[in-house]
């Protein structure tokens, strides 16, 4: 008897799903400044510090659309200042001032945790007849199918976010943003960027 097996896939397909429901997002207030000012920040500098430079423009972006939103311009960072070697104070505000932004966001990963769960594909034997006597069970050739592996992948990202005012450079605010169970890094930080311009709106920050 011959026997062949043939798999669907040579390696394992890995696909981005989130099994179940997942945890909606949460946001913890850690500080407010107690002289921060009556008007409401009109146009921010957004600075993401990190060594992922994909990483930092997408949640740099990402924010900045959020903010365009709320039409509250927002300028991201990552064209005009070199992070990485990290990202010194001074430019910051140099640039902050060069586009005009009366506040300066700047946002941090504080954790990123990534689970994986592998599901075996199932397999299935076929069994086809090559002629002759049909319960000679050598005229049989058999083959296996087997189905991809499914790789199921979850993020969860925590983010601590501080508002500064562009004039005084003082601290007026920060957050701690946590989203769960998230199918992919573009997904969290699509997630962080709502919670975080969501509680800037709420404290009337902007």
């Amino acid at each position: 008897m011959s026997k062949s097996v043939r798999l669907f896939a040579t390696a394992f397909f890995a696909c981005a799903l989130v099994l179940g429901c997942a945890r909606e997002s949460q946001t913890v207030k850690l500080y407010e400044s107690a002289s921060r000012p009556t008007e409401k920040y009109a146009r921010l500098l957004v600075v993401n510090i990190s060594s992922d430079s994909d990483f930092r423009t997408e949640i740099e972006n990402q924010i900045v659309d959020r903010l365009g939103q709320e039409e509250v311009p927002g300028i991201a960072s990552h064209d005009k200042i070199n992070g990485s070697n990290g990202v010194p104070l001074e430019e910051i505000y140099r640039v902050s001032a060069a586009v005009q932004a009366d506040g300066v966001l700047i946002t941090r990963v504080a954790s990123i945790q990534t689970e994986v769960n592998q599901e075996p594909g199932r397999e299935r034997v076929i069994r086809t007849c090559r002629g002759g006597n049909l319960v000679d069970a050598f005229l049989y050739d058999e083959e296996v199918l087997r189905e991809p592996d499914t790789v199921s992948v979850a993020h969860s990202v925590v983010m601590v976010t501080s508002l500064y005012d562009a004039a005084t450079r003082e601290r007026m605010w920060t957050i701690q943003s946590s989203c769960f169970d998230k199918a992919s890094i573009s997904e969290a930080a699509l997630d962080e960027a709502d919670a975080i311009v969501r509680q800037l709106l709420s404290d009337d920050m902007i």
